[in-house]
């Protein structure tokens, strides 16, 4: 079949030459882990065994190395220096180790540097030089679909071969009726290995505010935007605090409404009512939320280089050093205890949850962080793999009975979980308060995994404090019944006029939502929805809805 050219998102010539150049580099010089002796209790008796034929077009059938060595992998992964801290690579984790040993397979992680991870995932494309196993998901997406990419020879189609090589996984897939229709396209077709959770996953995000600071203003936490503002002038007025607020915009993250909830609107689609798919910059209440932030940037209250910042947490240094009153982040990051081991340096430094923000109190909001079944990242294979049946039986090995436990619980009794008398695990001292001084992001990074492909959440929950849990409790008191859902996907031929359509109006919208918060632009609300529309969102969000449709009816 012939290729059809995928689009590259947000390159310039420059930018690709330049970090094809450190991409060479980093592929010549990057080494592999050294091995762990650590052993887990039980065995597994359902890994499967790679079969001798293969009937993917493109990959080998042979199932073992032609050396006497290991076979060889390589994963691009985009993962912060905060879970990989001594770690060159994420191959010197525990857990991959071990497996590796297990399973015969050494996998080389590839890391891009952060900041540049959509440079470097659109790069493979237009290389044609894809890893065996690719992340993707959220902003990572092949431009014209997952269907489109396995239609062009990009990623390996694994609607037969999962069945075939991957009892664990589909064992998994197999067991909710939710989870068989979120794993494969609207055509039937499964593209990718999705991270999924064991029990669910509430929502665990969203915003924060420095509890000190409103002890030291005598206010409370804000529930609606008028309490923000106030509660933002005297972060400014009476603690001299350089950005009151800080709302990431810089790069254009769709999924986070955190702030435009409350005005009953998204930053991208969402679904209203459940089912109908509607672009949020054209609504009313985007406007109202443009005003808001507008004159929070004004007053000096919203951080002033919020444009420019990549992150959709704020740059370390605004936080430990009190430069920053309210943000967005994670419930287990909330409390005393995660910023100040990082190096925030008030010694009374207190994080604490707010509500989803209101126009009233009391009125409902339908977006926030989601509730889970999935995750939105997803593993997929390249088409071009040299080993396709070992490599599926290494991805299938983690959603094993043996390699779901480790990747979730580490490899060692008593050191990194403990048994429990009903005998359910938790994370031990070696998680929690490690003996070597690690913190528990980077103990997480290197003896289990940060996020394990068929993940138990409570491993997390349950080390939380109260605050934490009542952070959870604050956010999902909100609902996300119009959260677009995750598995509503397009065809490829969607995808592509689809993509066509928005990649110009998202590129408009976020210049001209930066330009109007920070008061320099001259056009009207009015006439910024007009140009959306003449830039075809009618067309796209009827193909939205078409796709919309099909989920709901699955």
């Amino acid at each position: 079949m012939k290729k059809r050219k995928g689009k590259i998102m947000g390159n310039n010539l420059k930018k690709v030459l330049v970090f094809l150049f450190c991409f060479s580099l980093v592929i010549g010089l990057i080494g592999c882990g050294g091995s762990s002796s650590g052993k887990i209790d039980g065995s597994d008796d359902s890994t499967p065994k790679a079969a001798a034929e293969n009937k993917a077009s493109g990959g080998s059938t042979e199932t073992e190395s032609s050396t006497d060595g290991p076979v060889e992998f390589t994963f691009w992964y985009p993962l912060g220096q905060n879970v990989l801290g001594n770690m060159k690579q994420y191959g010197e984790n525990e857990v991959f180790q071990w497996a590796g040993e297990k399973l015969g397979v050494n996998v080389t992680f590839l890391h891009p540097v952060q900041g540049t991870e959509q440079e470097a995932f659109s790069l493979f494309f237009a290389s044609d030089n894809l890893p065996d196993f690719i992340y993707t998901g959220g902003n990572l997406m092949y431009v014209d679909g997952p269907e489109s990419a396995v239609e062009d020879g990009y990623f390996l189609d694994l609607t037969d071969l999962a069945n075939e090589y991957c009892p664990n996984y589909m064992a998994v897939v197999n067991s909710s009726d939710d989870l068989k229709k979120l794993t494969v396209t609207d055509n039937g077709i499964r593209w990718c290995f999705n991270f999924i959770y064991e029990k669910g996953r509430k929502g665990n995000f969203g915003p924060v505010i420095r509890k000190d600071f409103l002890d030291a203003v005598g206010e409370t936490v804000p529930v609606t935007y008028d309490d923000w503002t106030r509660v933002l002038t005297k972060f400014k007025n009476d603690l001299n605090i350089e950005a009151p607020v800080f709302i990431q915009y810089g790069d254009g993250d769709y999924s986070l409404n955190d702030w435009t909830a409350g005005f009953y609107t998204a930053k991208d689609f969402f679904a209203k009512d459940g089912k109908t798919a509607t672009y949020g910059p054209l609504e009313d209440g985007y406007k109202d939320y443009l005003d808001l932030l507008a004159g929070w940037y004004k007053d000096g209250l919203l951080d002033q280089n919020f444009s420019i910042r990549n992150n959709v947490t704020p740059d370390d240094d605004l936080v430990f050093n009190d430069k920053i009153g309210g943000w967005v982040t994670f419930a287990s990051w909330t409390g005393t205890d995660y910023y100040p081991s990082r190096g925030a340096t008030n010694p009374d430094f207190n994080l604490v949850a707010a509500p989803i923000p209101a126009k009233k109190a009391g009125d409902e909001r339908h977006l926030r962080n989601e509730d889970l079944q999935i995750n939105s990242m997803q593993i997929a294979v390249s088409a071009k793999c040299q080993n396709i049946p070992k490599a599926l039986e290494w991805m299938d090995f983690f959603y094993s009975k043996e390699g779901t436990q480790a990747m979730n619980y580490g490899l060692h009794e008593g050191k990194t979980y403990d048994v429990q008398p009903d005998g359910s695990l938790k994370w031990g001292e070696y998680i929690t308060a490690n003996p070597d001084g690690m913190t528990m992001t980077e103990a997480r990074g290197y003896y289990t995994s940060n996020n394990a492909f068929y993940e138990n959440y409570n491993r997390v929950s349950d080390t939380w404090k109260e605050v934490q849990k009542e952070s959870q409790q604050t956010w999902v008191a909100s609902k996300d019944d119009w959260v677009m859902p995750k598995g509503v996907n397009m065809t490829a031929e969607e995808n592509q006029e689809f993509s066509s359509i928005m990649t110009e109006i998202r590129t408009y919208v976020v210049e001209e939502t930066v330009k109007t918060i920070m008061g320099i632009s001259s056009t009207s609300f009015d006439d910024f929805r007009n140009q959306i529309r003449s830039m075809g969102i009618e067309r796209a969000t009827e193909i939205y809805q078409t796709a919309l449709n099909r989920y709901l009816s699955r």
